[in-house]
């Protein structure tokens, strides 16, 4: 049986991973191993990404925006 990682669980619950191999032919264990491996991939590619980045512009461009609320619609939570 292949190891369960906790934190896959929303994502590839046994239900819904079971669906993926049942439609892919595949093994469970495949499923999850393809999720790691991609999960692995993506974050690779976010490090990448950081390391071509340069603070001090960042925080240049941050500076211009303005100090203000967000309107109505653009709030976390509001419906859309």
């Amino acid at each position: 049986m292949a190891p369960f990682f906790p934190w896959m669980a929303p994502f590839f619950g046994p239900r819904f991973s079971g669906e993926i191999a049942q439609s892919q032919r595949i093994s469970v264990a495949d499923v999850l191993a393809t999720a790691c491996a991609e999960h692995v991939k993506a974050w690779e590619r976010l490090a990448g990404r950081t390391r071509q980045g340069d603070r001090t512009k960042y925080l240049e461009v941050l500076a211009k925006v303005p100090d203000a609320e967000p309107e109505e619609h653009d709030r976390y939570g509001s419906p859309i």
